[in-house]
């Protein structure tokens, strides 16, 4: 593998980390899947330390030098479904040996994806409503916290 090939990793690293703690994803997940991309990529001492405002990351290239990224991280939404595509695509990338480049488009796509939104306001009536009539409250109560929490949901 080329340094120019090396420095080609850093960005599906950046950006799956990136994604799974902008939606809601755990530190834990975050380092365990950047290091295991890493090394299916064939980098070296690849390390990776992420709190909920930054992410770090290094390796070390052939030639000796270490490429190094620090990034922060703003976050957006809780989605989980992104953070499942997101490991897929790093379980892909140790299985099937996903070059750089390759994982970068899938991760891009992903990030592209547009959450659905469509069933928020329905579940948050059923929420509102639900939790009405288990803490004691009325059919009218219920319906108009159905209303109301669709509402507020939308």
């Amino acid at each position: 593998m080329t340094i120019e090939q090396q420095r080609a990793c850093m960005d599906p690293l950046q950006l799956a980390g990136l994604m799974i703690m902008e939606n809601g994803g755990e530190t834990y997940r975050v380092e365990e899947t950047i290091t295991r991309m890493g090394s299916a990529f064939g980098l070296q001492q690849v390390e990776s330390f992420a709190v909920p405002s930054g992410l770090f990351i290094s390796y070390r290239m052939t030639d000796g030098t270490v490429e190094t990224s620090v990034k922060r991280v703003r976050r957006s939404a809780i989605n989980l479904s992104r953070v499942d595509a997101v490991n897929g695509v790093s379980r892909q990338v140790e299985r099937e040996g996903l070059s750089p480049e390759e994982t970068l488009e899938r991760l891009r796509r992903i990030q592209r994806a547009e959450a659905p939104v469509r069933l928020l306001p329905l579940g948050g009536a059923l929420c509102a409503a639900g939790f009405t009539l288990m803490f004691g409250g009325s059919w009218p109560d219920c319906l108009l916290s159905f209303a109301l929490g669709g509402l507020v949901q939308a």
